[in-house]
C-alpha cells in the first residue's frame, strides 16, 4: 500500500462470518509499505477472508482467498 502522507495505519482480517482480526496499527510515514500475512502463524482455514485497510479517514477492503 501507498501512503501520500503520514498517516495511522490498520490493518485487519476479516471471516465470513466477521470476526475481527488486527493484524497491524501504527503510525507510518508516507511512501510505499508491505505487509506479508503468514496463514500458519494465525491459524486460518482454508477458505475466504477480507483484509481491511484503514488510513486516517480513509478504508479499502480487499477478498483474499485461501487455498
Amino acid at each position: 500500500y501507498n501512503l501520500t502522507e503520514n498517516s495511522i495505519v490498520e490493518i485487519s482480517l476479516l471471516d465470513i462470518l466477521g470476526k475481527e482480526i488486527t493484524l497491524f496499527k501504527s503510525n507510518q510515514s508516507s511512501g510505499k509499505h508491505e505487509l506479508a500475512i503468514n496463514s500458519n502463524d494465525l491459524n486460518l482455514a482454508k477458505g475466504m477472508y477480507f483484509v481491511k485497510l484503514k488510513m486516517n479517514e480513509e478504508q479499502k477492503t480487499i477478498k483474499l482467498i485461501l487455498r
